[in-house]
């Protein structure tokens, strides 16, 4: 399977001295961005991520590297 934590639901701990941040999005290459959009519908379809419709207090980047075999590799 993908993962290794075994517990359901898991539950992250913030420390609550930490500042939230909020990086700015990066852009995604025009010639893969239809593929970038296939992986994360099927990274949602599996449950490994999920959409967000409101505002959240942690944002981070994703980062997109296509492999030597065409797929995409999100971080």
């Amino acid at each position: 399977g993908v993962g290794c934590i075994k517990i359901n639901p898991y539950h992250l701990t913030i420390d609550k001295n930490v500042t939230p941040v909020i990086n700015a999005p990066r852009k995604i290459p025009v010639p893969i961005i239809n593929q970038f959009k296939q992986a994360l519908e099927n990274l949602e379809n599996s449950k490994i991520i999920e959409k967000v419709f409101q505002p959240t207090d942690w944002v981070n980047s994703i980062v997109v590297k296509k492999k030597k075999d065409g797929s995409l590799r999100i971080c």
